[in-house]
C-alpha cells in the first residue's frame, strides 16, 4: 500500500514537472517573440527617420543649395554658405543610409554587406574581404539581423582594434546560417570592463531573440572574432514586418511547438 502511495506521489510529481517545462517553454517562447517584435519596431523606427531626414531635411537642403547657386552664379564666386550647405547635404545623405541602407531592402543581404564594407574601407582605410556562400530563404528579419551584426562589428574593430584586414563570410550548413567576422587587430581581454557598451552585448541580444548563439572569440595581440549563428528553424516563428504580437500569435506558436514534439 506504501509503495502504491510512493508511486501515485512520484506520478504527481512527474506531471507537475511536465507541466511546469511545458509553460517554461511557452514563457521562453513568449520572450523570444517579445524580443524579436522590438528589434523590427527599432528597424521600422530607424527606417521612418532615415525617410525623413532624406526627403524632409534633405529637400530643404537641396533647395537652399539651389537657392546659394543662383546668388552664386551672379557672383561667380562659390560662398562659403554654398560648401557648407552641399556638406550639410552630404552628412545627411550618409547618415540616411547608414540608418537604413535602401539596398538593404532593394537588392538584399549580400549586396548591403558589401556596400556596408566599401563604405566603411574607403573612409578608414582598412581592407575589408566579403565572402557570401549560400543563404537562400532567409527572411528579411534574420538579413537585418546579420547586417547590423556587420555593422557592429566593424564599428568595434574601427574604434578599438587597430585592424588594418577584416574579413567577413554569410554562408548556410547544419540547418543554420552562419556569420563570420575576423580582423588581425590588437584583441582585448573578454573579462576587461573597459569593453562594456561596445556592442558586443547587443550582437548576442540580436541571434538570442532568434534562438541564435553567438560567440566572441580573442585574446590581446591576436585580433578578434564573432561568430553568429541563426538556425533555420527559427524562420518559422519569424515575426515579419509589421505584424502585431497578441496573445492570438503566442498561443499559435506554442500550439506548434507543442504540435512538433
Amino acid at each position: 500500500m506504501a509503495d502504491s502511495r510512493l508511486v501515485d506521489q512520484i506520478s504527481s510529481l512527474l506531471q507537475q514537472q511536465k507541466v511546469l517545462n511545458l509553460q517554461l517553454q511557452k514563457n521562453n517562447q513568449q520572450m523570444q517573440l517579445l524580443a524579436q517584435r522590438i528589434w523590427d519596431f527599432k528597424e521600422q523606427e530607424q527606417k521612418q527617420l532615415a525617410k525623413e531626414l532624406h526627403d524632409g531635411v534633405g529637400q530643404i537642403l537641396t533647395a537652399l543649395i539651389n537657392r546659394l547657386n543662383s546668388d552664386t552664379a551672379k557672383s561667380e564666386a562659390p560662398t562659403e554658405e554654398l560648401e557648407l550647405a552641399r556638406q550639410a547635404l552630404q552628412d545627411i545623405r550618409d547618415l540616411s543610409r547608414l540608418m537604413r541602407p535602401p539596398i538593404l531592402d532593394d537588392l538584399g543581404l549580400e549586396a548591403a554587406i558589401k556596400w556596408l564594407a566599401r563604405q566603411m574601407s574607403g573612409v578608414n582605410d582598412i581592407k575589408i574581404t566579403v565572402v557570401v556562400g549560400e543563404y537562400h530563404k532567409m527572411p528579411e528579419s534574420i538579413q537585418t539581423t546579420f547586417y547590423r551584426i556587420c555593422q557592429e562589428a566593424l564599428t568595434n574593430t574601427i574604434k578599438h582594434a587597430a585592424a588594418s584586414h577584416v574579413f567577413i563570410k554569410l554562408d548556410s550548413k547544419d540547418d543554420g546560417w552562419h556569420l563570420l567576422v575576423s580582423d588581425n587587430g590588437c584583441g582585448f581581454e573578454l573579462a576587461d570592463d573597459s569593453q562594456k557598451g561596445v556592442g558586443l552585448s547587443s550582437i548576442k541580444d540580436r541571434v538570442s531573440a532568434y534562438s541564435g548563439r553567438a560567440i566572441i572569440e580573442t585574446t590581446p595581440d591576436e585580433g578578434c572574432s564573432i561568430k553568429a549563428y541563426i538556425p533555420m528553424a527559427s524562420a518559422e516563428s519569424t515575426i515579419t514586418s509589421g505584424t502585431k504580437i497578441t496573445s492570438d500569435n503566442i498561443e499559435l506558436n506554442n500550439k506548434k511547438a507543442k504540435t512538433n514534439d
